[in-house]
């Protein structure tokens, strides 16, 4: 067993960072905590709101 496991610590594979994340604690980007040695999203809906979407149409108009 790896002494950060042994520790509390659980190491996040969400991204290629790689943080390895105290109990009760977020990665470096955070926005994933270590709950319980489970790695929990704190705001799993965030991303709707940074990168919103937005469709829009364009008419289609054949040439004659």
């Amino acid at each position: 067993m790896d002494s950060y496991q042994e520790a509390g610590k659980l190491k996040c594979s969400i991204c290629e960072r790689g943080c390895v994340v105290p109990e009760g604690k977020t990665g470096v980007c955070g926005l994933y905590q270590n709950d319980s040695g489970n790695i929990r999203e704190l705001f799993p809906d965030k991303y709707l709101t940074v990168c919103p979407i937005s469709i829009e149409t364009v008419n289609y108009l054949p040439n004659k």
